[in-house]
């Protein structure tokens, strides 16, 4: 604090505040549409101040702050590229024809070098077989978090130290699955649209078709996840706290050199599942999570002790 601020006698004040920005050095990655995917990257804001009380015995410090990353791996659903991969296997190519299936898209079979074979094991008694890209074919999303930190230090004598941390944290996600979204813009209507006769096309060994199977390996695992969006992460532990105590007996004591504490540590309870209900989402009913009564398990508590011991080796070389 400047000096023509007034504080009390063996009193301090200091005021803190940082920015930062970093990005992960990852492989190359590009989505379904064949576009670069830039490395995930991300800023960091923190503020805060402190305040020493009895000559620095009392120490407390507030801290504040925000991160947000973007471009976040989101890996797609398996069954996004899977479903047509069945559709082939499962059904021949009378029965698509039939059925005027026409398949992905061009440029997800340019990408990945899509091609029928003939003479496989399967049902129809043909399958895919892909090749490339040279990159991580991937999707992504954006995640930002907030909290804040309260130290408290506290030095009754010089051997003695008392501290305390409680800290807050939430976090949300954004921006969740984009170029899945856009992709299923193309298969949606052959999967999913029951007067399209491709949607009833047998999609795996039961006979289950399209426009049933895609929705149980598909479409409501994702709509689960789109459903977070903008919502709390539920299986983050909000609030944590640390109270830790060590004493160090006087050099020139019996017991000189050694050292005593102990800590108690305790976290919050943190969402472990969610109950699943039928939701209707743009007509259809979907099996989503209820994010709003979780299934949460216990707080988290723990006690440390220890004892250390402090000397020189080497000739006093080494402490």
């Amino acid at each position: 604090m400047p000096d023509f601020i007034p504080l009390p006698e063996g009193t301090s004040l200091s005021f803190h505040w940082g920015e930062s920005e970093n990005f992960q050095i990852s492989a190359p990655r590009i989505n379904v549409f064949g576009k670069l995917i830039a490395p995930p990257q991300g800023t960091t804001e923190d503020y805060g101040f402190t305040i020493g009380l009895m000559d620095q015995k009392f120490l407390v410090k507030f801290n504040w702050y925000e991160t947000v990353a973007g471009n976040v791996t989101f890996g797609y659903p398996g069954f996004l590229f899977e479903t047509d991969r069945r559709i082939v296997r499962y059904n021949t190519q009378e029965e698509r024809d039939a059925a005027g299936y026409q398949g992905p898209p061009d440029f997800y079979k340019q990408l990945t070098n899509w091609e029928i074979v003939d003479g496989a094991s399967s049902a129809s008694g043909q399958n895919v077989e892909q090749s490339g890209p040279n990159f991580s074919l991937t999707d992504t999303q954006s995640t930002a978090s907030e909290g804040m930190e309260v130290d408290l230090i506290y030095n009754p004598t010089d051997n003695w130290r008392i501290s305390l941390n409680v800290s807050q944290q939430q976090a949300t996600t954004s921006n969740i699955a984009p170029s899945t979204i856009d992709y299923l813009e193309y298969r949606l209507d052959e999967w999913t649209n029951p007067s399209n006769p491709a949607s009833s096309l047998i999609a795996d060994e039961s006979d289950q078709p399209v426009n049933v199977r895609v929705y149980d390996t598909l479409l409501n695992a994702l709509n689960s996840s789109l459903a977070r969006e903008g919502q709390l992460v539920g299986e983050l532990r909000e609030w944590r706290a640390n109270l830790v105590s060590n004493y160090r007996f006087d050099s020139d004591s019996a017991l000189g050199g050694w050292s005593v504490g102990g800590a108690f540590r305790w976290e919050d309870d943190k969402a472990v599942g969610y109950p699943i209900t039928l939701q209707t989402v743009d007509g259809q009913q979907l099996a989503l999570p209820d994010l709003s009564n979780p299934y949460r398990d216990d707080p988290i508590e723990r006690v440390d002790m220890w004892v250390g011991y402090q000397t020189k080796i080497m000739d006093g070389k080494v402490d």
